[in-house]
């Protein structure tokens, strides 16, 4: 799969998933939607009132689009409390990547956005958050198939082909490569 950073808005860019990290409290679930045409947050608005998402780790809230963006479905996926220590912070961000993978895997997407909260710059540097992201994505893309039988399809036709991580630069990028 390749990795790689846009400067182009989430919104403007056509990605199949569109991954948003969140953090419980600080960044509430309701203002991550901040983007979205107004129609699209409501509906968020509507879903997440009704599955109580809070953004604690590991829970997701799913939005189909209807193609009111390039996007046809944007994944919220809680990272937790921005108070956790780095090395917490770091398994969180590596879990949360290999969700949004998995997420990927489920819908058939093959290019995936990524959009990280600005906090998290508080808690690791982009360096570190490149690492970790790269190796959650390996981890959520792995698949054990030594003794399945031969599929009909390749694997690889259904898998992400691609991650786009929106506003990173270039410290970022160097930790996606040493994690690669």
């Amino acid at each position: 799969m390749k990795i790689y950073c846009a400067s182009a808005p989430p919104i403007q860019t056509r990605v199949d998933i569109l991954g948003i990290f969140i953090f419980a409290g600080l960044t509430s679930a309701k203002g991550a939607a901040d983007f979205l045409p107004p129609s699209l947050k409501s509906e968020y608005l509507d879903h997440i009132e009704r599955t109580q998402f809070n953004a604690a780790f590991k829970k997701t809230a799913l939005l189909f689009t209807h193609h009111k963006i390039p996007s046809f479905l944007v994944a919220f996926i809680g990272l937790g409390s921005i108070k956790d220590t780095r090395e917490i912070m770091l398994d969180h961000l590596r879990s949360a990547s290999a969700t949004l993978l998995h997420i990927a895997k489920q819908y058939r997407g093959k290019k995936i956005g990524l959009l990280l909260p600005p906090e998290l710059s508080n808690v690791l540097d982009d360096e570190l958050q490149g690492e970790a992201l790269a190796e959650g994505a390996h981890l959520g893309s792995y698949r054990f198939l030594k003794h399945k039988s031969k599929p009909k399809k390749k694997s690889s036709d259904r898998d992400p082909q691609e991650l786009v991580v929106f506003g990173k630069g270039k410290k970022f990028l160097h930790g996606l490569r040493r994690a690669y």
